[in-house]
């Protein structure tokens, strides 16, 4: 692994405790850090280059063991071709310390807002390129927060009322602040996410974000493929479409309204996967196709009937497969999709590079880097070169790093024949909810 792991034994608590303030509660055992060898130079700027992007999260909570980033409170900035906040589901709330737990089940559409529910991260900064727009530009502050047995929050957007995350904040405990920004690189202004506190004497003062902060990349941020384009034919894509539409949000939308379009999207993708898992290898396929009784049913029916006719090559295709794919796409929208030539990829590095640059000379505390080429969100072909320029990028921004590449740097063949990791659920703009 790295030279840049943390120290052995250590219980996460203990050294939150002996570095937040007095006045800050650390009251549970999480983290275990056993099995692992101190730095060796704890200069270098610890770097993580990870394939599925939800691996990046135990590198996290390995460098708040170690006390290069604090217990909470950290700010985020991610730069993605996708949001990556949803929540996973099914997840125990109350399992958010368990850190095998976590691991087994954030997945990556799904892993910055454990975190941010757990308290170790506050702020986040979306980055998105210009060919992204699963929520629109802003800054917004919100609670996360458990609502019986599920994580929600209390942000209205279309983005996590159509992933049944919305809730109204009376009806949620144990709440966490959030403050997310999305822009586009050119636009952001870090000056909109101080936040005042108390200063010395009467002069307020303002918190500064720079002192822990994690900066996350993800290379589909450079060029980015929608990987069911390359498995459904576009009528396929297109009756899936209408099966997961989900209508904008009418403008002023009262909470009332928000709790029945809450509702009703949930029992509209919980219908489609109990149609589609029924009905998928269903050798009466044609008399289903007479007797369905509603639209849904009928689309369904000319899907499933559709892959029969034209299979997808190399696919095995599966309820959940189908389901994921309908998560991502609506009527008005689909992921995003733009393969970047290696001229666009080395002009957008550039323009990150005189970005990261203004905000030093504080460094960030620890770089993550997701690969998302196995699942093909990242073009293969160009991943290498990407991550070769970005990792440089970061060596002359920041000087001495430590780069772990904590992934398989030759996997399995299979593997490269572009089918969908179990691992990973959809990814958006629709996530996949259930």
């Amino acid at each position: 692994m790295s030279d840049c792991e943390l120290i052995d034994d250590l219980d996460v608590v203990q050294l939150a405790a002996s570095s937040t303030s007095a006045d800050t509660p650390v009251d549970h055992q999480i983290y275990s850090a056993a099995g692992t060898t101190p730095a060796r130079n704890s200069r270098c700027l610890p770097v993580y280059v990870v394939e599925y992007h939800h691996h990046a999260v135990q590198h996290i909570h390995r460098q708040i063991a170690r006390k290069k980033l604090r217990f909470e409170a950290n700010t985020m900035i991610h730069f993605d071709s996708h949001p990556d906040l949803c929540f996973p589901r099914p997840f125990d709330p109350d399992r958010i310390f368990e850190k095998e737990y976590v691991y087994d089940n954030v997945n990556i559409e799904s892993w910055i807002l454990p975190l941010v529910y757990a308290g170790h991260v506050r702020d986040v900064i979306w980055v998105r390129p210009p060919w992204a727009n699963q929520i629109r530009d802003g800054l917004y502050h919100f609670r996360v927060g458990k609502d019986f047995n599920e994580v929600k929050v209390t942000l209205p957007e279309e983005y996590f009322v159509s992933e049944c995350l919305w809730a109204p904040e009376e009806s949620l405990c144990n709440t966490k602040d959030c403050m997310l920004y999305v822009s586009r690189m050119e636009d952001v202004d870090m000056r909109k996410i101080e936040k005042p506190c108390d200063g010395a004497g009467d002069e307020p003062g303002q918190e500064d974000w720079s002192l822990s902060w994690i900066l996350d990349i993800d290379l589909d941020y450079f060029s980015t493929k929608n990987p069911f384009e390359a498995i459904f034919s576009p009528k396929q894509l297109q009756i899936m479409r209408k099966l997961y539409d989900f209508p904008e949000l009418p403008q002023g939308v009262t909470a009332e309204r928000l709790k029945e379009l809450s509702q009703k999207r949930r029992d509209q993708l919980d219908d489609l996967q109990m149609i589609i898992g029924a009905n998928l290898h269903n050798s009466h396929l044609e008399e289903h196709d007479v007797e369905a009784d509603s639209e849904q049913e009928k689309l369904v029916a000319e899907l499933i009937k559709d892959l029969d006719d034209n299979p997808p090559k190399d696919y095995v295709i599966t309820p959940e497969l189908i389901h994921d794919a309908g998560c991502t796409m609506d009527l008005r929208s689909m992921l995003p999709h733009h393969v970047s030539s290696k001229e666009e990829v080395s002009r957008m590095i550039k323009a990150m590079e005189s970005f990261l640059g203004k905000l030093q000379p504080e460094k960030p505390k620890v770089v993550t880097i997701s690969r998302s080429s196995t699942d093909d969100y990242c073009p293969r072909e160009d991943v290498d070169f990407i991550q070769d320029q970005v990792i440089g990028m970061i060596e002359r921004l920041y000087g001495e790093c430590t780069i772990t590449r904590d992934y398989d740097e030759r996997p399995d063949p299979i593997q490269q024949q572009g089918l969908i990791d179990d691992k990973q659920q959809c990814q958006q703009k629709k996530e996949c909810p259930v």
